[in-house]
């Protein structure tokens, strides 16, 4: 991983005509290790005010971590928090679930989870929480840290698109269920990706073991109806009262 990483670095300098120093690695480093503690604790405290942050308002503030400078970003939702702080504990009446999968998008999707009163306390999305799960270690070296990081992540916190010997992400999704206090899980199962479906056998006999409510909803990002999955959903919900 090391390896890889410094070719991406040469391949970079050549074609931004750039010096990637170690020192401004190095800053990187502490900024997104900044970024991935603040949007942490964010989760936390969101999930508290779920009146507030809706299933659409909470993936469209992760996903603007893709689109803005890490520092305005991370400026931006400690801010943010510190709001939600301020507000009482939301008298929210609705069920709580956790989602897993690699995205839970079009946003068509999320409009769908808020019309049957389900919120998102939690998730093990490749797109949203997996990216500030794991920080960067301190080895010196800022490529060899950057290379422990994706390590420590595959093995601390299981990834289905990382080796995963011992399927410890089902065991976290389970964790992550009763700490948050969570009505169920949603698997959002993306279409023809095996990693995942590899994982839906073993995450529903946990499920069941568990007594946790599971729903698995297929994700084809070219789709424009979600029919089924509107029925899916709401046949779920009224189960899980």
């Amino acid at each position: 991983m090391t390896h890889e990483y410094q070719m991406v670095r040469k391949k970079l300098e050549i074609l931004l005509d750039v010096k990637i120093t170690d020192d401004a690695l190095d800053g990187s480093i502490k900024d997104y290790n900044d970024c991935r503690q603040t949007m942490r604790t964010f989760g936390r405290v969101a999930a508290h005010h779920l009146d507030i942050i809706t299933p659409t308002i909470r993936h469209l503030i992760i996903k603007a971590y893709y689109f803005m400078d890490v520092r305005e970003y991370t400026a931006a939702v400690r801010k943010l928090t510190k709001l939600l702080r301020r507000e009482k504990p939301d008298q929210y009446s609705g069920k709580k679930v956790i989602v897993a999968g690699l995205t839970l998008e079009p946003e068509g999707i999320l409009g769908i989870f808020e019309q049957f009163g389900l919120s998102v306390v939690g998730d093990d999305l490749a797109h949203e929480s997996r990216q500030f799960r794991t920080d960067v270690p301190y080895y010196g070296d800022p490529i060899h840290s950057l290379a422990k990081q994706w390590q420590d992540h595959r093995g601390c916190s299981g990834c289905s698109l990382a080796m995963d010997p011992y399927k410890e992400r089902i065991e976290m999704l389970v964790e992550m269920v009763r700490a948050t206090d969570a009505d169920g899980l949603v698997v959002a199962l993306m279409k023809f990706c095996d990693p995942e479906e590899y994982d839906v056998p073993i995450i529903m006999d946990a499920c069941k073991k568990a007594g946790i409510p599971m729903l698995i909803i297929e994700i084809d990002q070219q789709a424009r109806a979600y029919e089924q999955i509107r029925t899916r959903l709401q046949s779920f919900a009224e189960n899980l009262n």
